[in-house]
């Protein structure tokens, strides 16, 4: 029951609940401020961590001393060329709770990200897209993605999708601008032992769909300007017992 966060009796619960921790938890409130301060004492408030280099471009984040998120930055073809910036968090969280960036994938013409935002806490993220050249966010999400890749071209994007118990199962073709209802079924994967995955290769040439149990898998692929082909097998399934050999 307590699984439907939705529910209007369990929200009634949920918020009981909190009201008793705080009256409880009221006396100890000075020890929770004496104890904050010394984490956050000890924390780096400013610091960058190391940049990895994709295609002509640095990646990095920055945390910021007073800030609640990281920021992301990229130089192109060295580490001291001007700072473009990727992704302020702090401002895109403003009107959430709760705010991570999960994934990010750069365009080929590397002018847009897309991106997998969770704004719940629950591990459910909706793909968004960023233009990093007016650094402004299209209007639009599609819910219920665990994954991306972008496709031959910066309008084709490839992302895999979730069902009610958190299983990804099918994979679509997205045109960014056009609404998601238009969207093209790629892959459909009906056995609910299984989950799918797509990923592009190092040589971005290609694009992998891997369908695994917890026993065995089976791979897919595409060359990313032939989607209108769909995919093709390269690895099929075998059926395994999932039974340790000493039980068999």
């Amino acid at each position: 029951m307590l699984e439907n966060q939705d529910d209007r009796s369990v929200k009634q619960h949920l918020k009981a609940e909190n009201r008793y921790t705080s009256r409880i938890m009221k006396i100890t409130r000075p020890l929770q401020k004496r104890l904050f301060k010394e984490i956050v004492g000890r924390i780096q408030e400013n610091d960058t961590t190391l940049p990895y280099k994709f295609r002509e471009y640095w990646y990095y984040q920055r945390f910021e001393a007073g800030s609640n998120y990281e920021i992301y930055y990229r130089k192109k073809e060295a580490p001291d060329a001007p700072e473009e910036l990727v992704f302020d968090v702090n401002k895109l969280a403003r009107s959430y709770d709760y705010y991570t960036i999960e994934q990010f994938e750069i365009s080929p013409n590397n002018q847009f990200a897309a991106y997998l935002v969770d704004t719940q806490g629950d591990g459910r993220t909706a793909l968004n897209f960023r233009d990093l050249d007016t650094r402004a966010s299209l209007e639009y999400q599609i819910p219920a993605v665990s994954m991306a890749a972008w496709g031959g071209d910066d309008l084709t994007v490839v992302y895999a999708v979730v069902d009610s118990t958190d299983r990804s199962f099918q994979v679509w073709q997205h045109q960014m601008g056009n609404l998601p209802e238009n969207d093209t079924l790629l892959f459909e994967e009906k056995d609910p032992a299984f989950s799918v995955a797509v990923y592009k290769d190092k040589s971005e040439k290609y694009i992998f769909l891997e369908s695994s149990s917890s026993t065995t898998s089976e791979i897919y692929y595409v060359h990313v300007d032939s989607l209108e082909y769909g995919f093709r097998l390269f690895r099929p399934r075998e059926k395994k017992s999932s039974l340790l050999p000493g039980l068999l």
